[in-house]
């Protein structure tokens, strides 16, 4: 009888939402966790965005996180560190680049200069990243207007949420964003389903905990405030 277990499942793109979920029950290391809470999230039905906003990570993350993913799945999260960094991007790159940065209207500096240290292994300054945004003819976004509309708006279009659900949302997301315990982050994220509309089954089942335990995490939450 062949038993699935965690390291079988490491190099395979084609993961099940049962499958990440046993992923994250092992998993240690709390930027990992969060890169499979992404993929989690988008198995779930959630946009890229939305499930960016709902694991704690930078929309620009999307890009180099589903490029690895397609790599080796969740062999290719692990971070590989020595050889140095390359100078500067190749033509191919800069194109490709382009293309990306035109999904959206206009970019943060430091979103941009982050996306291309994780998907090119290139290391960009400020000011070489503003040339490059203007070289590229890209508006750079004002950075409370990118905050402001990320906040607010993304979430806001989940489910046709109600407003007080989407404030509970807003006020998890932001501790999810800074949380650094995986135990603590399981708690956070499964008092973010309830509130996104899920029913303590369903959100239980979700994190592999019975409904009495999710039901006490969501009183304790609800009462103490969300990390405790």
């Amino acid at each position: 009888m062949y038993i699935m277990t965690t390291e079988s499942l490491k190099s395979k793109t084609d993961l099940s939402l049962n499958e990440i979920n046993l992923l994250l029950d092992d998993e240690k290391d709390i930027k990992t966790y969060k890169k499979l809470q992404y993929f989690k999230f988008k198995k779930m039905g959630f946009t890229k965005i939305e499930s960016c906003k709902l694991a704690g990570i930078k929309e620009s993350s999307r890009y180099y996180l589903d490029d690895l993913w397609d790599k080796g799945g969740y062999n290719s999260l692990i971070p590989h560190y020595g050889g140095g960094r390359k100078s500067k991007l190749k033509n191919k790159e800069l194109d490709e680049l382009k293309e990306i940065l035109n999904t959206k209207e206009s970019w943060l500096i430091k979103d941009v200069e982050k996306l291309i240290k994780e998907k090119y292994g290139v290391e960009y300054g400020y000011h070489g990243v503003r040339n490059l945004l203007i070289k590229l003819n890209i508006p750079i976004a004002n950075h409370f207007e990118v905050e402001n509309q990320s906040k607010n708006n993304v979430l806001g279009k989940i489910n046709n949420l109600p407003n007080e659900s989407i404030d509970e949302i807003n006020k998890i997301s932001n501790l999810i964003s800074e949380e650094k315990s995986t135990f603590v982050l399981k708690k956070l994220s499964y008092l973010l389903l309830r509130y996104l509309g899920y029913t303590n089954k369903q959100s239980s089942e979700m994190f592999g905990i019975t409904p009495v335990t999710g039901n006490s995490w969501f009183k304790i939450g609800k009462i103490k405030g969300m990390k405790d």
